[in-house]
């Protein structure tokens, strides 16, 4: 065959193949997002945060110009820190986290803190030095610039996009209307303003335009919701009367369920697993907002119901311990939110433990164990009380025979985990399987809260 017509035929089966992969595809050309302008808008504001700061060098901390200019370069921080902090979350903290010294992890130094809340102290109580206040704003902006270089670097995505903003939102309840983020000037109804308005501005930017062709209404309803929860707020701005309890179940849940319809009609993006959160969740106040997996160790992960319910058997039962004197359950009654309502309980031996018996509810969700955090998960932490003399005291390698005299653990065992030689490590496992269901986001807050009950009285709301 003559080569041109060979080149040819391959050119066109080339074509076929792209304009049906295009035709397949979720978004066609006509449907695809243009992420150029969320992107320029969150770089827009850290530049805008950036030279606020840089203007606070030229004052003093006690000159009234310093407050407005503080607030300024909050604002606009505020407005970018969705995916600033998302692309950089360790940059993000410092730049808006607690005003707390860092120790370092390779030279144990202590380094004084820095970032907003700091410069916040000083500008608000007073008593920082000029040297250290210099500091302070030198070290922030060099963040700033960081997380700037972040944006510049990282084209916006839908993945990107749809992470960034639910964490944006987890920050708007948890750090905005409580105050975290503002200790000491009680900015945060203030800048929850802002950040729902900048998810108003960026959604304009590149998602409404295929929302309304979809679903109108739901793009309506969304607008409209963000503008009732920010004239909410501007209807009581005082921090300490703030009613928390409307805005989130009349204001803010409405947003967020939205938001997850929005992302669901978009149909650009299917969430990871490897996150926190559930995606799904239409509030953070679902039995489900949070993803266990996520949490439990990898080598434990996605245990079987048959596992689960193993563990739930052994954390009553005395046979795991050595002289079978305790169960997890000595100490963790479920009747007293699996705690024991004591100073410190016993040991095996009848004298005094320690320290006093924290509750496993939602302990799953924890980033260290023990009350000195010495384990680094829950696996640990169980190995921790089988290896301790006055506890367990049966080394991991070990497994107690007692318990196989019972068939029905004999059938249990080689369900879950094969029929092999088993150790305390199976155990373990299963006892954690069991504890990281332990979780109470179904409780009557959360029901209150989701709007399914209303029996709170006025003392709870």
């Amino acid at each position: 065959m003559n080569i041109k017509i060979q080149l040819l035929l391959a050119g066109c089966l080339v074509l076929l193949i792209t304009s049906c992969k295009k035709e397949n595809s979720s978004e066609s050309l006509e449907e695809r997002i243009d992420w150029t302008g969320a992107q320029a808008f969150y770089l827009e504001k850290i530049s805008e945060s950036i030279v606020y700061l840089d203007s606070l060098r030229g004052i003093e901390a006690e000159n009234p110009k310093a407050k407005v200019y503080f607030i300024k370069a909050r604002e606009a921080f505020k407005q970018a820190e969705a995916y600033a902090s998302y692309l950089n979350p360790e940059v993000g903290h410092q730049a808006n986290g607690p005003a707390l010294p860092r120790l370092t992890d390779d030279t144990q130094k202590v380094l004084q803190p820095i970032g907003f809340q700091k410069i916040e102290e000083s500008i608000y109580d007073g008593g920082t030095s000029l040297s250290q206040y210099a500091d302070e704003l030198e070290q922030t902006t060099g963040l700033l610039l960081v997380l700037k270089a972040g944006i510049i670097k990282h084209d916006l995505d839908a993945q990107r996009f749809f992470i960034a903003t639910h964490q944006q939102l987890m920050r708007i309840l948890s750090f905005g209307i409580t105050g975290f983020d503002t200790p000491v000037s009680a900015l945060g109804l203030n800048e929850t303003q802002l950040s729902l308005n900048s998810l108003v501005s960026v959604y304009k930017l590149s998602l409404q335009k295929k929302i309304r062709s979809i679903d109108a209404e739901l793009d309506t309803n969304f607008i409209e919701e963000i503008s009732a929860a920010v004239a909410f707020i501007e209807k009581n701005k005082d921090f300490d009367s703030f009613d928390r309890y409307t805005f989130l179940r009349e204001y803010f849940n409405p947003v967020t369920r939205s938001w997850v319809a929005i992302r669901k009609v978009s149909d650009i993006w299917e969430p990871v697993k490897n996150k926190p959160f559930n995606f799904d969740a239409p509030t953070f106040f679902e039995a489900d907002a949070f993803n266990i997996e996520y949490f439990r160790q990898a080598t434990n992960n996605k245990p079987s119901a048959e596992q689960i319910g193993l563990g739930k058997r052994l954390f009553f039962d005395k046979k795991v311990s050595k002289g079978e004197t305790m169960a997890c359950a000595t100490c963790h009654i479920p009747d007293r939110a699996y705690a024991d309502g004591l100073k410190v309980n016993f040991s095996n031996a009848g004298s005094l433990l320690k320290r006093n018996t924290p509750t496993l509810i939602n302990s799953i969700f924890q980033q260290a164990f023990f009350w000195d955090g010495r384990a680094p998960d829950m696996m640990s932490q169980i190995s921790g009380v089988f290896n301790n003399d006055d506890e367990f005291d049966s080394a991991v390698h070990e497994f107690s025979q007692e318990i196989l005299k019972d068939s029905t653990y004999m059938a249990s065992f080689k369900n879950v985990f094969g029929d092999r030689k088993w150790t305390n490590d199976e155990v373990i496992k299963s006892l954690s399987a069991y504890i990281s269901t332990l979780n109470s986001f179904d409780s009557k807050f959360d029901k209150d809260m989701r709007g399914e009950e209303n029996s709170f009285t006025a003392e709870e709301k």
